[in-house]
């Protein structure tokens, strides 16, 4: 066997223990496993955002609910002055308007913020509503995910076998192959899955671009590291 036989060979080694992690990646279970992965993410996604949201809303809810208790006090306040104001009969007409109209924005105020207060008190429950219900979708899907990965673990696990083989026979082929070949290899495959083509005719098998008579010729002679002139591909007989 030549050196560019046994490169070959090793490349087809190469591509058989990419195919096999390929195909564990193309399974009914695995494909399964990613779905589920991302339904779960994106309900846990979600319960981080209602939780940051509620918690927001809640401090919110304290603010207002102290606001409003100060309003209620200074409400019972000025009314009981007004009451004590309307039982003097010295007080000034005047006097009892302007205290009536420091009630009467004080109970608007009241009762805009009470109005605000109840929203939140409502929207704060329908969400505790829906993070319960989210935390149920994702505790299943959790589950589900869980039984998935298992799967995909058995069928990674059952392969190993077959991996092994493959790769103690990567290892076996490679010691055929020239260090400098290697490493010519080596640098091609970041750019193309298989950098060892044959010459099919005229043209190069891996990106089928014919390839010139002088490229041609030098392969058939056997000289080393010929590469085609489209791809750069690794050339071989």
């Amino acid at each position: 066997m030549n050196q560019f036989e046994a490169l070959w060979e090793y490349q087809q080694a190469d591509l058989a223990l990419a195919k096999l992690n390929d195909d564990l990646k193309s399974t009914p279970a695995y494909t399964q496993y990613l779905r589920l992965k991302k339904t779960y993410k994106k309900h846990h996604n979600m319960l981080e955002s209602l939780d940051r949201e509620l918690s927001s809303k809640l401090a919110k809810q304290d603010e207002y609910a102290s606001k409003l208790a100060e309003l209620m006090r200074a409400f019972d306040l000025e009314k009981s002055e007004l009451e004590i104001m309307e039982s003097d009969e010295g007080s000034k007409a005047e006097e009892l308007t302007e205290a009536k109209k420091s009630i009467e924005k004080l109970v608007s105020s009241i009762n805009a913020l009470s109005k605000e207060l109840n929203s939140l008190v409502s929207w704060c429950r329908n969400a505790n509503k829906q993070i319960g219900d989210t935390y149920a979708l994702a505790a299943s899907a959790k589950k589900e995910l869980d039984a998935a990965k298992q799967t995909c673990e058995k069928e990674r696990q059952d392969a190993v076998p077959e991996a092994n083989r493959i790769k103690e026979e990567i290892l076996e082929k490679r010691k055929a192959v020239p260090p400098e070949l290697l490493k010519k290899y080596s640098a091609l495959k970041e750019s193309v899955p298989n950098p060892v083509a044959k010459v099919v005719g005229e043209t190069c098998g891996g990106c089928r671009m014919s390839l010139s008579s002088v490229i041609v010729r030098k392969v058939a002679a056997g000289n080393v590291g010929v590469e085609c002139e489209t791809c750069g591909r690794i050339l071989v007989q």
